[in-house]
C-alpha cells in the first residue's frame, strides 16, 4: 500500500474529471480496449504473483527474486482480468518485477567479515546511497557513524530498530530517528542497541545493520525492563523530579527524595556505559523500583548544567531485563605491583562520577570517561593498600598516575545490569599532568 495505492490518486482519480466521466467509455476506442486486453506474458505475471503469496495466517516468506518488487498485492485473488482493470483505473502502466527506480536508490553495502569500529554511510545525488560495513561494534557511548553528505544539499540521515518482533506500526514508529546533516561529514553517535537497525538518508532506500557489542558495553534499554508484580505511573509535581550534574547524580537525588537524604540506593542506568543515560531505575529499600526518565539540559557542557530525573512509575518488585545479558569478557587488566608515587595528593571536590562497569577496569574506565570526556588507559596498583573489599585504581598517561580512585563492588542487582562495580574518584596525583589533559582532551 505504501508504494502502489497512494499513487493510485497521484496518476489516475485526479485525471478522471479532466477527461469527463460522461465521455470516459466513449473515449476508450476500439483500439484501446484491444491495447488493454492482459497478453499471455501478463497472465504469466499475474500467475506467478499470485503463487508467490502465502496462504492465509501464515508468514509470509521473503524471496530473495523479489526483495526490491513493491508489495501492491494484498489478496490472493488476482487475475489476468485485474491487470487491465487496474490499468484502465490507475492510468499508468508499471511492469511486474523490480523497480529500475528502487535498483537505482538501492544501496550499497560492503560486507567484511569482522566488525567495523564504525560506520561510514555515503549520502549520494539520485537517494543512492554507500554503506562502509553490514556489522560494526559499538563503543563505550554507542555506535559511531560518521555520515558524507554527497548530495549537493543538506539532507536527513534516519535510524530505524529493524524487526525486533515488531507487530505494529506504532511500535516500529516509535524506534524511527531522524538527524539533519549538512553538506560534507558529520559524525552522530547512535544509541541503537546489539542487534539489528536501518539506516538511509535523504529518501534513500534502508540498508541494514548489525550491531555487535563484544566488550558487553549495553546495559539494556527501558523496553526491555519487565516488572513482574505491579506496576503504577506516576503523575509526579515537579518537586519530585531529581536534580544533578550528571544523570546518574539526578537519580540519586530522586531516591534521596523518595527514602531521605543519607540512604545510599543502589541505583542503575540504562543505555551503553559511557553515554548519557535516559532512562534509569532507582531499587527502593522495601524491593521495589522506581523508573525515571531523564531530560538534559541545553547546553551539557555548562558548568551549572542541570540534569532532571523524572519519575515514571514504580514496580512493586525489583524491575529486570527480559533477557539475561552475558557476562563481560574476561580481560588480564594492568596491574602495578609497586607502590604508586605521588608527590602530592591533591583532593579537589569531584562534580562527576563515579563510573559503572561490569567488571572493576571497565569501571574506572567509565569514571574516566566521567571526568574528560575520553576512555583513557587506567592499571590497578596492588602494592597500595586498600579497604577490605576495595582495590586502588589510577588513570594513567604514559605510564605514569594522574587520578587515583577506589573501585568496589556494588550489588547482584546492579551487577545483573552490567553495574556490578563503582570507582570512586580519591584525588590527582599528578596536577600538572591533569590540568594538560584537560586543557587536550
Amino acid at each position: 500500500g505504501d508504494h502502489g495505492d497512494d499513487r493510485v490518486g497521484d496518476h489516475g482519480d485526479d485525471h478522471v474529471g479532466d477527461h469527463g466521466d460522461d465521455h470516459v467509455g466513449e473515449r476508450v476506442g476500439d483500439h484501446l480496449r484491444e491495447a488493454l486486453r492482459p497478453t499471455a506474458q501478463d497472465r504469466v505475471d499475474a500467475q506467478r504473483i499470485v503463487a508467490g503469496l502465502p496462504d492465509r495466517g501464515a508468514s509470509p516468506a521473503r524471496r530473495p527474486d523479489v526483495a526490491t518488487r513493491r508489495r501492491r498485492w494484498v489478496g490472493p485473488a488476482l487475475a489476468a482480468a485485474s491487470v487491465a482493470a487496474l490499468v484502465l483505473a490507475a492510468g499508468v502502466w508499471r511492469p511486474f518485477g523490480p523497480d529500475p527506480r528502487e535498483a537505482a536508490h538501492a544501496p550499497t553495502t560492503a560486507s567484511p567479515s569482522a566488525a567495523a569500529d564504525a560506520l561510514v554511510v555515503t549520502c549520494r545525488p539520485g537517494r543512492a546511497m554507500t554503506v562502509s560495513a553490514s556489522r560494526v561494534a559499538a563503543t563505550s557511548d554507542g555506535v559511531h557513524v560518521r555520515v558524507e553528505n554527497r548530495t549537493g544539499a543538506s539532507t536527513t540521515f534516519t535510524q530505524r530498530q529493524s524487526g525486533q518482533g515488531a507487530t505494529s506500526q506504532a511500535y516500529v514508529s516509535s524506534l524511527e530517528m531522524s538527524s539533519p546533516v549538512g553538506e560534507g561529514s558529520t559524525d552522530l553517535v547512535l544509541d541503537a542497541p546489539p542487534g539489528r537497525f536501518a539506516v538511509s538518508c535523504g529518501g534513500s532506500t534502508p540498508a541494514d545493520v548489525e550491531v555487535v557489542d563484544p566488550h558487553a558495553y549495553f546495559r539494556g534499554d527501558a523496553r526491555a525492563l519487565v516488572c513482574s508484580g505491579t506496576e503504577t505511573a506516576f503523575d509526579a509535581p515537579e518537586q519530585a523530579a531529581g536534580r544533578g550534574t550528571s544523570p546518574l547524580a539526578a537519580l540519586h537525588d530522586l531516591a534521596d527524595k523518595r527514602v531521605g537524604r543519607g540512604t545510599r540506593l543502589p541505583i542503575v542506568e540504562l543505555g551503553y556505559r559511557d553515554a548519557l543515560a535516559t532512562t534509569g531505575v532507582v531499587l527502593l529499600p522495601d524491593g521495589s523500583s522506581l523508573r525515571a526518565h531523564l531530560i538534559f539540559p541545553t547546553d551539557g557542557t555548562a558548568p551549572n548544567a542541570v540534569y532532571t530525573a523524572w519519575p515514571d512509575a514504580r514496580c512493586t518488585t525489583r524491575l529486570r531485563l527480559r533477557d539475561a545479558l552475558a557476562p563481560a569478557p574476561a580481560r588480564a587488566p594492568t596491574t602495578r605491583t609497586a607502590a604508586m608515587q605521588c608527590q602530592a595528593m591533591a583532593q579537589p571536590s569531584w562534580a562527576k562520577g563515579p563510573g559503572l562497569g561490569p567488571t572493576p577496569e571497565q569501571a574506572a574506565e567509565a569514571l574516566t570517561f566521567a571526568l574528560t570526556g575520553r576512555v583513557h588507559a587506567v592499571a590497578r596498583y596492588a602494592g597500595d593498600p586498600a579497604p577490605s573489599g576495595q582495590e586502588t585504581w589510577a588513570m594513567e598517561v604514559d605510564g605514569r598516575p594522574v587520578v587515583v580512585m577506589t573501585v568496589h563492588a556494588t550489588t547482584a542487582e546492579q551487577a545483573a545490569f552490567r553495574q556490578g562495580f563503582e570507582a570512586v574518584p580519591d584525588g590527582i596525583c599528578d596536577v600538572t599532568g591533569y590540568e594538560a589533559l584537560m586543557r587536550g582532551r
